[in-house]
C-alpha cells in the first residue's frame, strides 16, 4: 500500500539522482496492482447508500471500487462485481472483495455529479459485510495544471492514487503548456503523481494539498486560493475577429456584466480580481470601472501574445479570495517601456482641478480641465467619457508631433454641424506659427476628419487632408493617426481613411490640448463626447489598430466566455 512520504512538502517537488531511483523503486513496489479472483479468502461485501445534494436517492449512479493505491491507465484485473449500480433507494453492494484498503468512486453522468469515498478497510479473513459511510454526490470539479510548473517533458499522465481520473501529458498539452482533469470529485487531494509512459516509471510531482469545491475549475499553482475561475477565449478567426498574425503585449478590453461574472463571488470593489494566461502565469490588469451593485465592470488586461487565426487561445479570470489585495495597475498595463506616452480613460467627473484628469501611465501627464462642469462626464463607449462644449483638457507640453514616430487614438461621437473644431492640437503659445491639429475642416461644414500641420514660419506641411469616411455624424467612431518620419496614415474604425507623406521639420510646440487649440486665446472648440485618448511614441501597425477597434467596439466578437 502506498504511503505518502513526509519529506517533500513544497510545490512543485522534483526528485532526481539517487533519491529519485530509490523513491521510484519503493513507490513501484508499494503500488503494484493486485490481481483479484473470487477464490481469495474472505470475499466479504461492501454496502452503502448514495444521495444527491438535495438529499434524494442517487438512483442509477455508477459505483466502482478501487484499491487506495490504484493507478489509472494501467492494466488491472478486477472482478465485475466491483462495479455496480445504485438502486431506487440509492443503495449498492460491492461483492467479492479481498482484504485491503479501498476507495469507492460514484458517478452520475446525467447530472455531472461525483463523489469519492476514501479509506474503506476490509479486514483479513473476515466475511462480515463492511458498511461504507453514506455519501452525497456533488457537481464534478475541474483541475488545470500548468506544465511549466511541473517541468514535464515526456509523454504520460498525471493522477492521484486511488482515483480513476487522469490528465494527459502529450504533444498537444505540452504545446499548450497545461493539462486538465476534466471531471474529478470535489475534495482534498495530495500526492500528485506522473506516470512516464516511455520509461514506465512513476514520479511524485507534488505533495501539497489541493482543495476542490463542487463545480469549481481550479488552476493549480499561483491561483489555487481563488475559488472561482472563468475561461475567456480569444477568437481571431473569421467567426470572431480575423487577425492573421500574432500581436504581443496587447491591452485587451474585458467588459463584465451579470452574464460574464457572478459579482457575488468577487470582492465588492474587485480587489480579488486576477487574470492569467493559459499557462497560469499572472497577467497585469487595470480596473477602469467597477460597480458591483449594477454588475458592470471594465478591465484592461495586458496579454503576452494574441495569435492570429486561432480560436483555441484563452486567458483565465479569477475571483473569490477574501485575503487578496488590489493589484490593479494602469502603469503596468500601459507601460512606458511599451511606448505609451499618455493614456487618459476620461472616466472622471467633470472638473477644473489642477491635473484632475488622470494619465494612467507612469509618465503622469495628468490633464487640467478648462471651462468644464460636473456634468461633462457622460456614459460613453467603454465606461465614462467627457462631453466637450467650449471646454478643453490642457495636457501641458508633450510635443508629441515632434517625435519621429507617434500614434494618436481616441473614440469620437460628435455632430457634423460645426466648423473648424479641433479635437487634438499642439501649438505655439504666443503666435499662430507652428501648429498641428486633428478636427473638422475650417471652410465647409463636413462629417470628415481633418488633419492640418504647419511648421515654424507658417509653412504648410499638410494642408487640410480629410478622411475618406465620416467621423462627425453623431455615432461612435474610432480614429487613429500614425506618423512615421512624415509618412502618415489616418484610420477610421480600423480602416485606412487617408495617407500620404510630407517633409517633417522640427517645430516650436509649447502646448498640447484636447478639445481646442491652446494659445494665448483658447479657440477652435469642438462639441461632442470623447473616450479613451492615447498618445504613443511608436507607430502602431494596421493589425494593432484593427484589433483595438474590433476589441473595443460594442458587440465585439473577439471574446467568448466559458
Amino acid at each position: 500500500m502506498y504511503k505518502k512520504p513526509n519529506i517533500l512538502q513544497t510545490f512543485p517537488v522534483y526528485l532526481n539522482g539517487y533519491i529519485l531511483i530509490v523513491c521510484t523503486l519503493l513507490f513501484l513496489i508499494s503500488c503494484s496492482q493486485p490481481t483479484v479472483t473470487s477464490t481469495e479468502i474472505g470475499n466479504p461485501t461492501i454496502a452503502g447508500r448514495l444521495t444527491n445534494s438535495d438529499g434524494t436517492p442517487a438512483v442509477s449512479a455508477k459505483v466502482s471500487l478501487y484499491p487506495e493505491n490504484y493507478i489509472p491507465g494501467k492494466e488491472n484485473s478486477f472482478p465485475d462485481t466491483w462495479t455496480t449500480i445504485a438502486n431506487d433507494n440509492g443503495e449498492y453492494i460491492v461483492k467479492e472483495v479481498i482484504q485491503g484498503n479501498y476507495n469507492i468512486q460514484a458517478t452520475d453522468d446525467n447530472n455531472s455529479t461525483m463523489v469519492l469515498i476514501r479509506n474503506i478497510e476490509v479486514p483479513f479473513n473476515d466475511n462480515s459485510p463492511v458498511q461504507a459511510p453514506e455519501a452525497s454526490l456533488e457537481k464534478s470539479a475541474q483541475l488545470t495544471l500548468p506544465l511549466s510548473h511541473l517541468s514535464l517533458n515526456n509523454e504520460g499522465y498525471l493522477f492521484f492514487p486511488g482515483l480513476n481520473a487522469l490528465a494527459l501529458v502529450n504533444d498537444s498539452t505540452l504545446k499548450t503548456g497545461q493539462t486538465t482533469f476534466p471531471a474529478i470529485p470535489s475534495g482534498t487531494y495530495s500526492s500528485l503523481l506522473f506516470y512516464d509512459v516511455t520509461k514506465d516509471t512513476t514520479y511524485l510531482i507534488q505533495d501539497e494539498d489541493i482543495k476542490l469545491s463542487p463545480a469549481q475549475h481550479m488552476i493549480a499553482g499561483d491561483f489555487k486560493l481563488w475559488s472561482h475561475v472563468r475561461k475567456i477565449n480569444i477568437n481571431t478567426t473569421v467567426s470572431g475577429v480575423l487577425i492573421k498574425d500574432s500581436i504581443i503585449n496587447f491591452p485587451l478590453l474585458v467588459r463584465l456584466d451579470s452574464m460574464t461574472l457572478d459579482f457575488s463571488t468577487a470582492d465588492p470593489d474587485g480587489n480579488d480580481l486576477r487574470f492569467s494566461n493559459s499557462h497560469g502565469k499572472a497577467l497585469a490588469y487595470e480596473i477602469e470601472y467597477w460597480n458591483s451593485t449594477n454588475q458592470q465592470a471594465v478591465i484592461w488586461v495586458k496579454t503576452d501574445v494574441i495569435s492570429g487565426n486561432n480560436s483555441n487561445q484563452h486567458i483565465f479570470m479569477y475571483t473569490g479570495n477574501a485575503s487578496a489585495t488590489d493589484q490593479s495597475s494602469g502603469s503596468a498595463v500601459f507601460s512606458n517601456n511599451l511606448g505609451y506616452s499618455g493614456v487618459w480613460h476620461l472616466n472622471e467627473t467633470g472638473n477644473t482641478d489642477s491635473l484632475g484628469y488622470e494619465d494612467v501611465t507612469g509618465n503622469q501627464h495628468h490633464g487640467t480641465g478648462i471651462a468644464f462642469n460636473r456634468i461633462s462626464r457622460q456614459e460613453a463607449l467603454i465606461a465614462g467619457g467627457q462631453q466637450l462644449d467650449s471646454s478643453e483638457i490642457f495636457l501641458g507640453n508633450l510635443s508629441i508631433h515632434n517625435q519621429s514616430v507617434y500614434t494618436i487614438s481616441l473614440w469620437v461621437k460628435a455632430p457634423s454641424n460645426q466648423l473648424d473644431g479641433r479635437i487634438f492640437s499642439e501649438a505655439h503659445r504666443e503666435s499662430d506659427s507652428a501648429l498641428f491639429t486633428l478636427g473638422q475642416k475650417k471652410i465647409t461644414e463636413s462629417a470628415k476628419l481633418d488633419l492640418y500641420v504647419r511648421e515654424n514660419g507658417n509653412l504648410l506641411e499638410v494642408d487640410h487632408i480629410t478622411s475618406q469616411h465620416d467621423v462627425f455624424d453623431n455615432n461612435w467612431h474610432y480614429i487613429t493617426l500614425v506618423d512615421s518620419l512624415g509618412t502618415y496614415r489616418l484610420f477610421t474604425d480600423g480602416i485606412v481613411s487617408a495617407s500620404g507623406q510630407y517633409k517633417k521639420a522640427p517645430k516650436t510646440l509649447e502646448s498640447t490640448s484636447f478639445g481646442a487649440i491652446h494659445r494665448d486665446t483658447i479657440s477652435h472648440f469642438v462639441s461632442g463626447t470623447y473616450d479613451e485618448l492615447r498618445l504613443e511614441s511608436t507607430n502602431r501597425s494596421t493589425l494593432w489598430i484593427k484589433l483595438s477597434y474590433e476589441n473595443q467596439k460594442p458587440g465585439s466578437k473577439l471574446l467568448v466566455f466559458e
